[in-house]
């Protein structure tokens, strides 16, 4: 929960990085029956991921594909974290299109129907940078 509020400072992402903090996160997603750890690590992965150098690191890593498994029967906290990290990561094109590939359009679109403020700009960023490429639009 610390690494949520510290990854918000660059410095702080740089140095997860570096010394190989991010993997230890993504391995954490697969522990999704303690919500509690899963919202932790969602939410700095969603921090750390507004680096691009973390993005890329979490594209070795197949973080796109867990946090896509994440869309569905989850708490609003652990999807408020899932959508901002994929919003931060679809920032890339290659990933836009493995959030198409793992199903993550529709579930996106779903959450739009929401009420909770934190999510809704989350989902609306996240469907807003999938938008820019045509095959998520159809």
């Amino acid at each position: 929960m610390c690494l949520i509020q510290c990854a918000e400072d660059k410095k702080t992402r740089d140095f997860v990085r570096q010394y190989e903090g991010l993997r230890p996160l993504v391995d954490l997603l697969k522990v999704s029956a303690n919500k509690q750890l899963l919202a932790a690590a969602t939410g700095a992965i969603w921090k750390c991921s507004i680096s691009l150098e973390n993005v890329e690191k979490f594209q070795e890593y197949n973080t796109l594909e867990l946090l896509v498994g994440l869309l569905t029967d989850q708490p609003e906290e652990v999807l408020i974290n899932v959508v901002g990290a994929l919003g931060e990561c679809a920032r890339n094109p290659p990933n836009r299109t493995v959030i198409r590939k793992y199903g993550g359009i529709q579930p996106l679109a779903g959450l739009l129907t929401g009420i909770n403020p934190a999510l809704l700009v989350n989902v609306t960023r996240a469907v807003g940078a999938c938008a820019v490429d045509l095959e998520n639009m159809a």
